[in-house]
């Protein structure tokens, strides 16, 4: 069990395409950040922080675009977002026209796709951000967000972004105490625990919170926060992952 019920598929470089994500409508409020809610969360669980990641899947339209609309947009987006040490991997096929830069943004890992699914009766574009940052640094988790906010808006996407702040526990804690770090999580941030998943070595729990925050429809409850904890016997830790409206990192 690596996410929310595999709630998001996301896009390969050169992989097969799925028509969207496996969640329904997203909802993401004109006001309302969930960066605040996503540290105020990950530091009650106390893990020492490792990284983060801000992505954003949206479907910028209904149609196959061409191969050199897909390049050009793709090439607005990452100009937009400031990327350097661009690389770009196309593929293109009868039913597939996909462009991937890949760089860096002030030193955060980049990359930036459009892909282009000439799917039989519902042909679709969908573009996919993301910034990660590798390191211990929180200090731009804000900006990243807005900037990846600010590229979506100025080529009239609708926002579909994702926070996701991960790091680690010592020792692979068992399942009572994941359980007792998330609620530490849940209750520093005000929301409801309300989907509960649970293996011998993954805990992972979805909820909602605060109504200003982007929220997820998964089923017939909104959610617009995960908590998930991975104990790593080999390495002695636990990863810790916190995300909102869901968490987009593999654990």
């Amino acid at each position: 069990m690596k996410k929310l019920g595999a709630l998001v598929a996301l896009l390969g470089m050169f992989g097969s395409y799925t028509s969207g994500q496996a969640l329904a409508h997203a909802v993401h409020p004109e006001e309302g950040a969930p960066i605040p809610y996503v540290q105020a969360a990950f530091n009650a669980t106390k893990a020492k922080l490792t990284g983060y990641e801000v992505h954003d899947w949206t479907t910028i339209n209904d149609t196959f675009m061409s191969e050199p609309a897909v390049t050009a947009l793709s090439h607005t987006l990452a100009q937009k977002l400031q990327v350097t040490d661009m690389h770009l991997y196309p593929h293109v096929d009868d039913r597939d026209h996909v462009a991937l830069w890949s760089g860096s943004v002030r030193g955060l890992k980049a990359t930036v796709e459009v892909a282009s699914m000439d799917i039989p009766g519902a042909p679709q574009t969908v573009i996919v951000l993301r910034l990660v940052e590798s390191g211990g640094d929180e200090a731009t988790f804000a900006t990243s967000y807005a900037a990846i906010r600010s590229a979506i808006l100025s080529v009239g996407g609708t926002l579909e972004e994702n926070a996701t702040l991960f790091g680690d526990l010592p020792g692979a804690l068992s399942g009572t105490t994941r359980e007792q770090v998330i609620k530490a999580a849940f209750d520093r941030a005000g929301a409801e625990e309300l989907q509960p998943m649970q293996s011998p070595y993954t805990t992972s729990v979805a909820g909602y919170g605060a109504k200003d925050i982007p929220q997820e429809q998964a089923g017939k409850q909104a959610i617009n926060l995960q908590v998930a904890l991975h104990a790593n016997r080999y390495n002695n830790v636990t990863r810790v992952l916190v995300g909102s409206p869901i968490i987009t990192v593999e654990y």
